[in-house]
C-alpha cells in the first residue's frame, strides 16, 4: 500500500515528530509492506530527495497550490483504492503562528478532486493552551479553529493523550468519533531486557531541547536538586542541543554537557543511567517522547510534581518519581516504578503502534 505522509521537518533537521514519523514509516514498511512517501512541509529543509530509503519532497511554499502540486506528482502511480495521506499534524511546525489555514484548504481541495483520497490525522498536539499574557494567546481561537476543520475532515483522527482526544471528540457534531490514543513510542530501539537500577551508574539525565531543558533548570531546580539528594544522585548529565545564553546552576551536583548524542550513545546512555527528570505539561505526559525513551530504556522518570495523567494509566509515585520529604526511596520501591513505567510504555511500542496503524490505513 503506498501512504504518503506530511510532515513539518525530518532529519536532519532535530524534530521529534519527523523522528516518529521515519520510524513509523519503517516499521510499516519492515512489518506490514507500507511504502511511505514524505513532504516536507517546512521549506528550507536541508534534506535530500530521498531518506531512508523513502522519498521526500519538500514544499516550495507554505501554500495550499503547492501542496497539490506536490500531492499530484507523488500520486501519479495511485493504486485503484485510492491515494492515504497521513499528516503528522503539530500546528507550530506548520505555520509560525500555529495557524496553517494554507494545509488545510490543500486537504480539502484534494479530497474533493480525488474522490477515493483518504486522509488520516495524528495529532500530536490539538491547539497549544496559552495563557492571556503570553502573545500568542490571541491566535488561539484561529488556532483552535483550524485543528477543528482539520479533524471533521479527517477520515480517520488519532492522538497520543485522553486530554487530546477528549477536544478532538468535542469537535465532532455527532459526538460519536472514536478517537485511539497511541502515546507516543520511543525515538531508541526497543530491548526486551535492560538493567535494573542497582546496576546502573547513579546519574540522573536531563534531555530534550533547549528550550525545554531551560525551563526545567528554572522552573524546576529544587526538585532536581531534592531528587538527587533523595536518590543520592551525584552527577547530572544534560542532554541536547546548547542552551545559548543560559548556563544551568545545581549546586553541590556535578553538571556534565553531553550535547547532542548519536541515537547508539544516547541509548547506551540512558541505560546506565538510574533516573531522567522530566518536565512536561500537565495531563500530557503520553505524548513525551524523553519519558517514553526513559521508559524504554528502563530509567527512574522523576517528575517535579503529579502530572494528572491518570487518564493515560499513568499515576504518580507507581509510574514516576515525585521527591517531598518522606518518599520511599528503597531500591525495591525504585526498581518497581522503573519496572510499572516499562511495562505501561510496552503497551505502545513502535510494533505495537505499527500494528494499529496498518489495520486504519488499510
Amino acid at each position: 500500500m503506498q501512504l504518503i505522509q506530511l510532515v513539518a521537518n525530518l532529519p536532519p533537521t532535530v524534530c521529534g515528530v519527523g523522528d516518529y514519523a521515519l520510524r513509523l514509516a519503517q516499521e510499516l514498511r519492515a512489518a506490514h509492506g507500507f511504502e511511505s512517501s514524505f513532504v516536507v512541509c517546512k521549506p528550507g529543509w536541508p534534506g535530500h530527495d530521498s531518506i531512508g530509503g523513502f522519498r521526500a519532497v519538500p514544499l516550495k511554499l507554505q501554500e495550499a497550490d503547492s501542496l497539490l502540486e506536490v500531492l499530484a506528482t507523488l500520486a501519479v502511480d495511485e493504486p485503484a483504492e485510492g491515494t492515504t495521506v497521513l499528516v503528522q499534524f503539530s500546528a507550530y511546525g506548520f505555520e509560525r503562528h500555529a495557524c496553517p489555514q494554507w494545509l488545510v484548504s490543500g486537504l480539502q481541495h484534494w479530497k474533493q478532486a480525488d474522490g477515493r483520497g483518504r486522509l488520516v490525522t495524528f495529532f500530536h498536539e490539538d491547539y497549544p493552551s496559552l495563557p492571556p499574557w503570553r502573545r500568542m494567546f490571541w491566535y488561539s481561537r484561529r488556532q483552535r479553529d483550524i485543528a477543528a476543520r482539520l479533524a471533521r475532515l479527517s477520515d480517520v483522527a488519532l492522538t497520543n493523550t485522553s486530554a487530546n482526544a477528549e477536544m478532538i471528540r468535542k469537535w465532532d457534531p455527532a459526538g460519536k468519533r472514536d478517537v485511539p490514543v497511541l502515546p507516543v513510542f520511543s525515538t531508541l530501539d526497543e530491548l526486551a531486557e535492560v538493567p535494573v537500577l542497582a546496576q546502573r551508574e547513579k546519574r540522573m539525565v536531563v534531555f530534550g531541547r533547549a528550550a525545554n531543558r531551560v525551563r526545567a533548570y528554572k522552573k524546576s531546580r529544587c526538585a532536581i536538586e531534592q531528587a538527587s539528594a533523595l536518590l543520592s544522585v551525584d552527577a547530572v548529565y544534560d542532554i541536547g542541543e546548547p542552551m545559548v545564553g543560559f548556563v544551568p546552576s545545581l549546586p553541590g551536583l556535578a553538571l556534565k554537557s553531553c550535547g547532542t548524542l548519536p541515537t547508539p550513545e544516547l541509548r547506551d546512555l540512558l541505560l546506565g543511567s538510574f533516573a531522567g527528570f522530566v518536565d512536561y505539561p500537565r495531563g500530557l505526559l503520553g505524548k513525551s517522547t524523553i519519558f517514553s525513551n526513559y521508559c524504554a530504556c528502563g530509567v527512574l522518570p522523576v517528575l517535579a510534581c503529579d502530572n494528572e495523567s491518570e487518564a493515560d494509566g499513568l499515576v504518580a509515585g507507581e509510574h514516576y518519581f515525585v521527591p517531598y520529604a518522606g518518599a520511599d526511596t528503597s531500591i525495591h520501591h525504585l526498581e518497581g516504578i522503573a519496572l510499572r513505567a516499562r511495562q505501561w510504555y510496552g503497551r505502545h511500542t513502535l510494533p505495537a503502534q505499527a500494528n494499529q496503524f496498518a489495520r486504519l490505513l488499510a
